[in-house]
């Protein structure tokens, strides 16, 4: 795996990291909404939830296309990922992926 696309990968990594960040601050309101029954704030709440799903989704298959040796790989295995990665770069994306 060339350096341009182990960057790619870190580059999509951190931009799930930060969509799941975003999706627990969803979590947080809509745990508000739920104890004061407010219900439009809460199917807002809920629209935001499925469109940063649907984003995280995106991004899981981003990065199983771009990170797999298979062509066209749909399926996202880290360890088949990480061991495309050359050993002297394999740790800094693996931190990546696990605190995403």
């Amino acid at each position: 795996m060339n350096e341009e696309t182990i960057q790619m990968i870190e580059r999509l990594l951190v931009e799930k990291a930060l969509l799941y960040a975003d999706l627990v601050e969803c979590f947080k309101k809509e745990r508000t909404h739920l104890t004061t029954l407010e219900l439009e704030p809460l199917w807002a709440v809920s629209e935001e939830k499925n469109r940063l799903c649907s984003e995280i989704e995106a991004l899981r298959s981003r990065i199983a296309s771009e990170g797999s040796p298979d062509e066209g790989a749909t399926f996202y295995d880290v360890h088949r990922i990480l061991e495309s990665i050359p050993a002297t770069r394999r740790r800094s994306v693996r931190n990546v992926f696990f605190a995403s």
